[in-house]
This record gives C-alpha cells, structure tokens and sequence, in this order.
C-alpha cells in the first residue's frame, strides 16, 4: 500500500484571486470616451450637494445680517447711569425678623 499524505489528498491548491465587486469599483470611461452611469450619478450628486452647501452659506449669511439690525439699541442715549440698588443700602427701621416668624 503506498503511502499518501494530506496534501496529495486534497489536491494542489489554487490560489484565487481576490473578487472583484462592481458595486465597490471605480467608474471608468465607455470605449467610446464617454462617462459611465455611475460617473455621471456621482456627478450629479456632487453638483446637488455644491447646490445646497452655497444655498445654506447665503441663509445663513442673511440671518446674521438680520441679526445684525436687531440688535440696534433703539434706547440709547435716552437713559442716565443709575447707582447699583443693594438691599444692604436703604434704612430697615419698621422691620421685626419675629413678625415674619410667626403664623
């Protein structure tokens, strides 16, 4: 009986090359130079996003603008410096800390 080793049973072994997936690969260009779909969706979609990153840019530029107005002061001017009212200034004659104890 002759003697026969794992590898000999199994058989050579092949190495495979990794699979590509066309859903993971890079678009590129027809035969006839032009783009494939998936070139131009992507295209499209950078354009869309380009469009609405200008058009947040420009309302948001608007509200501080708007923000900027509001904020005018309208009353400046009409009023003097006030002193700073602290309850430690003023006369407390007339209050009993045991009248506010009782009930």
């Amino acid at each position: 009986m002759e003697h026969i080793t794992a590898v000999e049973k199994i058989g050579p072994t092949d190495k495979k090359e990794p699979e590509t997936d066309a859903s993971t690969a890079t678009p590129v260009a027809n035969a006839a130079g032009e783009p494939s779909k998936n070139a131009l969706k992507k295209a499209q979609k950078e354009a869309e996003k380009a469009r609405k990153k200008a058009e947040r840019a420009a309302a948001t530029a608007a509200q501080q603008a708007a923000k900027a107005a509001d904020t005018m002061d309208m009353s400046e001017g009409k009023y003097g410096v006030l002193p700073l009212i602290q309850s430690a200034d003023g006369d407390r004659k007339g209050i009993d800390p045991n009248d506010a104890m009782t009930d």
